[in-house]
């Protein structure tokens, strides 16, 4: 029988490949399309129901362009309890952001930076933010 521990491995691990194949654009069918397999197949793997092999792991490495490593950043093992948690696990929102801001330019990321800096700052009641112009083109 599997251990909590190996199925909050295999849930991690799914929710990174969701990750990352969401950040490139990458549809389900595509990778399995890729990877030669049923899309259901990724499906299981993404919701941590179907363990990942080691070859395969490597393959949707291979596939979706990124160290096999990535789906291991963030996990911390508790050693008493032998389970396993992310330090730095992203909503589906989060990931689109992500997407988004890595296909802008230089000049727009640093546009949107500013901006949630300053949204992320706790405002006096009755500060008003005024918009800084930006000069030129932010393309």
């Amino acid at each position: 029988m599997e251990s909590q521990g190996m199925s909050s491995l295999d849930s991690y691990i799914g929710r990174r490949i969701r990750q990352s194949r969401w950040v490139r654009g990458i549809t389900q069918a595509e990778l399995a399309r890729r990877l030669s397999v049923d899309a259901d197949q990724i499906v299981a793997y993404e919701k941590g129901t179907a363990h990942v092999p080691a070859a395969r792991l490597f393959e949707i490495s291979e596939a979706l362009d990124v160290p096999i490593a990535k789906f291991f950043e963030g996990i911390s093992v508790t050693p008493e309890s032998g389970q396993t948690g992310s330090r730095d696990d992203l909503s589906a929102r989060e990931a689109q952001i992500l997407s988004d801001f890595k296909r802008m330019s230089d000049r727009q990321q640093d546009a949107i930076l500013s901006m949630a800096q300053t949204f992320a700052r706790r405002m006096p009641e009755g500060v008003k933010v005024v918009p800084v112009k930006a000069r030129g083109n932010l393309n």
